[in-house]
């Protein structure tokens, strides 16, 4: 994956053993003895959260493996080597929409997905019953930034499962006169796109 997919840079470039790295909302950059690597996330979406069951230290927190990355002229060892020193004490689970503390993420060994790409699977110690947690990355001012917001649902044991369907449907006076206040304010264009 390019640098320039990896999104916001969330660090200037910061020393590791063998190298510098800087983080990205989607990604890390290493520059070592072999130029540059590059390792990208795939943390769940919003909308699709990974259902943790049973032991949180036995289920990776994404379908697949979490971090990814291409060997390229690199050794393996030396590679994974610098991948984890760029992560080590960066990667965390914050409970959603509450204080907390943040549940640092462990990451598996590093395994063969296809051909030359590699992955890390990562994993939580423990987590909370039935909380729902977001993906955080610490930045460059020493701040947690959620990257994957709504990513881990935990929940030890499933007995009843229940399904909601929740219909936003808002009936009101008020827009009624929008656009003649628009028309008013001279917002014509604001006028003619608005659709009630």
């Amino acid at each position: 994956m390019p640098p320039d997919n990896l999104g916001e840079p969330l660090t200037d470039a910061y020393s590791i053993p063998g190298g510098q790295a800087r983080l990205f909302e989607r990604g890390v950059t290493i520059d070592g003895a072999r130029g540059e690597a590059v390792a990208a996330f795939a943390f769940p979406m919003i909308g699709r959260p990974v259902i943790v069951t049973g032991d949180p230290a036995a289920q990776p927190i994404s379908e697949s493996h979490a971090i990814r990355f291409v060997q390229g002229p690199w050794e393996l060892e030396t590679l994974v080597s610098l991948i984890l020193g760029a992560l080590a004490g960066r990667l965390s689970l914050l409970p959603t929409g509450q204080p907390g503390t943040p549940v640092p993420l462990n990451i598996g060994p590093a395994t063969v997905m296809d051909a030359d790409i590699y992955g890390f699977p990562v994993t939580a110690a423990s987590l909370q019953e039935r909380q729902l947690y977001d993906v955080a990355l610490l930045d460059g001012s020493n701040q947690w930034r959620v990257v994957a917001p709504h990513a881990v649902y935990h929940r030890r044991t499933w007995r009843d499962f229940g399904i909601a369907r929740i219909t936003d449907v808002h009936v009101a006076r008020r827009i009624d006169k929008f656009r003649e206040v628009l028309v008013q304010a001279g917002r014509h264009a604001g006028a003619k796109r608005l659709n009630n």
